[in-house]
């Protein structure tokens, strides 16, 4: 599985890890039904919207932030275009705040504007075109960096005076999971043999051979009769009996569980990850494995930072069988997940180190992830 998302990088200089933010930097979300342009700038630069500096000091009174996000959503009307699938979108002011760092630090004399652009349907194609690059200053270059996030994906890119416009396209549709459901002892899930609708089929074919006498219509209604008795009968099936698998078996189905899982993440759209999901999590638990596996191990965000998976390690894998005889076990894993991650238009490495308990059990069809305990969790920054 290949976990590397691809990052467009503004080139050597923007590779380091900066110990000041960028003057200016935009953040573009494109989601079902809307896209999401927040930009975060230097409070002394805001004069060129419109905006009086000062005024625009945390914390402000509600009727002040009001205004200012409504006075930014109007010089955004004309000027930094935003257009969904060719066609000009119009913003409206969505949230106004103090943006922070990649540990959630406050950054002071900074603010964030989120602008909202409504469009009918998911966005194909989205341009965003920058008009004023004054002030515009970045580790020596005159550039507004920024990140596209399409979940669960991020990208970055830049703006500069010569390249002033950036635009997504829509990426093809992910691959499917592999499921974890095929037969062996101990294995996926049991060979299923539809013995009802072959026993009237079987019928079916003996009536025309041995009612001979009768005619023809009369036969045919019968067979055809039982053939759709066949059909309707199909998922009636008898069922090997599935065996619980040895301690190295239930590692190895363990191995493509967890595989499956963040092959998940491969999907476009949170719609296409939780039905990829459904092939190894039980339907109870897919909601909570989903927000702890992508909102607390794979995606969380702080101060608009965005984690992205380049390689999983798994370090150790134990089995064990809380009850005798049973068809489920628990695994307890530990892993390191080195990550890629992006804020203000750059990247820098990281690693995370989990170790959570799962619990497998088998549902009559295949083996599936029942429930998930984290049990420890910490941070290794690289850079």
């Amino acid at each position: 599985m290949r976990f590397a998302l691809p990052l467009v990088l503004l080139g050597g200089a923007l590779l380091a890890h900066p110990h000041e933010a960028p003057s200016l930097w935009v953040d573009l979300e494109v989601k079902a039904r809307e896209v999401l342009l927040t930009v975060s700038a230097e409070v002394s630069s805001l004069g060129a919207w419109g905006l009086e500096p000062g005024v625009l000091v945390e914390p402000m009174d509600d009727a002040t932030r009001t205004s200012a996000l409504s006075r930014a959503a109007e010089h955004f009307r004309t000027a930094n275009a935003v257009a969904i699938d060719g066609i000009r979108a119009l913003p409206t002011g969505r949230a106004l705040k103090m943006p922070q760092d990649d540990k959630g630090i406050d950054l002071y004399g900074y603010l964030s504007f989120t602008f909202a652009y409504a469009c009918e349907e998911r966005p194909r194609r989205v341009a965003l075109h920058w008009d004023d690059f004054a002030g515009a200053l970045w580790q020596e270059q005159v550039v507004v960096p920024g990140l596209v996030k399409v979940h669960p994906q991020v990208d970055t890119f830049g703006m500069t005076p010569q390249e002033p416009e950036f635009t997504w396209h829509a990426p093809v549709e992910g691959r499917v999971a592999p499921r974890a459901e095929r037969g062996g002892r101990g294995g996926g899930g049991p060979a299923r043999v539809p013995v009802v609708s072959i026993g009237l089929a079987l019928m079916a074919v003996a009536g025309l051979v041995v009612a001979r006498r009768r005619p023809w219509g009369v036969r045919l209604a019968g067979a055809g009769a039982l053939l759709i008795g066949a059909l309707l009968l199909r998922d009636y099936a008898w069922s090997a009996p599935v065996e619980r698998p040895s301690h190295a078996q239930a590692a190895e189905i363990f191995r493509t569980l967890q595989a499956n899982l963040y092959a998940a993440f491969d999907a476009p759209s949170e719609e296409g990850i939780y039905d990829l999901l459904a092939a190894s999590v039980e339907p109870q638990a897919i909601d909570p494995i989903y927000v702890e596996i992508c909102e607390s191990l794979i995606l969380r965000q702080q101060g608009g930072a965005v984690a992205t998976i380049e390689r999983i390690e798994p370090v150790e894998t134990i089995v064990d069988f809380p009850t005798p005889g049973g068809l489920h076990f628990e695994a307890k894993w530990k892993w390191r997940v080195h990550c890629a991650v992006s804020h203000w238009g750059h990247v820098h490495r990281r690693i995370n180190e989990y170790e959570a308990l799962f619990r497998v059990a088998h549902d009559d069809r295949a083996w599936r992830i029942r429930g998930l305990e984290v049990i420890d969790r910490k941070r290794i920054d690289l850079e």
